[in-house]
């Protein structure tokens, strides 16, 4: 599927291009780079709907298995560029730094631990007051790397770089935050959203709050500035 929104002609073999070549049909400001609606369907575990017609009725697709999408088909809708499933890793990384607390600590290290008991890197159980220093800690290193990488409206953030700057400072091993990932993006596919949703929310993060607000602020009423 060519991105939404792209243009055609300058996009000819575009799966094979690196993202930030993709061109976009409109200039949304911000020097962004493109994202496409898929990354978030792929973070938010969307549902694509189902269509009707004379071909016959197609089945409701479901998002999610973001890490091996970028080895699916590239004519399935929820195939993603390599960089684009380092993307889903970013914009989960927004949110657990927004809602990590003590108590989602230790669920997701018990789920991970649960999930392959064996693993030598686990990290060993904490007290919720050791969970609660722990994850503060872990949010303020989040914010230090999405910050820093220029996680703001162009977009350019990696999860690598994330990623070093938690471990250079100490405050989680790559396991824990792997395994934050895994819980906070199971919460989400606990509750999918569907396609209408995430284009909801997409719009107003991305290329719709730059065109309002950027009449919002080149406008005047009254002799006031809006």
């Amino acid at each position: 599927m060519d991105p939404y929104g792209f243009k055609h002609s300058d996009n000819k073999d575009w799966q094979e291009k690196d993202p930030k070549d993709w061109k976009p049909k409109d200039e949304y400001g911000g020097k962004r780079n493109s994202i496409r609606l898929e990354v978030f369907m792929h973070a938010l575990s969307g549902t694509e709907g189902g269509e009707s017609g004379s071909a016959g009725t197609k089945s409701a697709t479901r998002f999610g298995e973001y890490k091996l999408a970028d080895k699916l088909d590239k004519k399935d809708h929820r195939w993603l560029h390599a960089k684009e499933v380092d993307m889903v890793k970013v914009v989960l990384c927004r949110f657990i730094k927004s809602q990590v607390t003590g108590q989602s600590l230790i669920n997701a290290f018990a789920k991970a631990v649960k999930k392959n008991p064996t693993d030598v890197h686990k990290t060993p159980a904490l007290s919720l007051k050791q969970a609660e220093v722990r994850a503060a800690r872990i949010n303020k290193a989040l914010s230090k790397g999405l910050g820093d990488d220029g996680d703001g409206s162009d977009s350019k953030c990696t999860f690598a770089f994330v990623l070093q700057t938690v471990l250079k400072k100490k405050k989680a091993t790559e396991w824990e935050l792997e395994a934050l990932l895994d819980h906070f993006h199971a919460l989400f596919g606990s509750k999918p959203m569907n396609e209408c949703e995430v284009i909801a929310g997409r719009a107003y993060t991305g290329p719709l709050y730059v065109k309002m607000n950027g009449s919002l602020q080149n406008s005047t009423c009254g002799g006031w500035s809006v």
